[in-house]
């Protein structure tokens, strides 16, 4: 890979990935806070059944929050493993460099035809340059996204 290229490249890597985090960051704010707002509501609710004012309406409520609870729960928990995982430009380097040495035996297109379709999102032909949308996965929960797309735009050399 083209030693100017690839500095830049791992950056823009590494930098989607911090922007995922923070990202990540903010929302565990905000379902820990949901979070704690459900479990008071709950908490108040028991308060009034263990007062003895039970309804079928307040079972029901109580009800209703315990799932939102769990709810909350399960995607905070999805949340805490997708971030957990660590990033470091050491690891993209060595994720670039597997790349480099799968994509090298340029020979072979049966092991390079999946690498292609795995990163071309897709390419237009136009008259005076060819669109190439490429698209990175970084996958953090066991997943298939987030990605983000480069765009190239290459200068088409018709054949004579």
């Amino acid at each position: 890979m083209n030693s100017l290229v690839r500095p830049a490249l791992v950056e823009k890597i590494f930098g989607f990935y911090n922007q995922l985090s923070s990202q990540s960051d903010g929302e565990t704010k905000y379902l820990e806070k949901e979070l704690k707002r459900v479990q008071m509501a709950i908490n108040n609710l028991l308060k009034l059944i263990e007062q003895g004012q039970t309804s079928e309406a307040l079972v029901e409520q109580l009800s209703r929050r315990e799932r939102e609870a769990a709810l909350l729960k399960q995607e905070l928990d999805r949340l805490t493993a997708r971030t957990a995982i660590t990033l470091t430009r050491k690891d993209v380097n060595r994720y670039l460099d597997d790349l480099y040495e799968r994509f090298k035996d340029k020979e072979n297109e049966e092991s390079i035809k999946p690498l292609v379709q795995q990163f071309v999102d897709n390419v237009v032909v136009f008259e005076d340059e060819i669109k190439i949308v490429l698209k990175i996965f970084l996958v953090t929960d066991g997943g298939g996204g987030p990605y983000f797309i480069i765009t190239k735009y290459v200068p088409h050399l018709p054949h004579r």
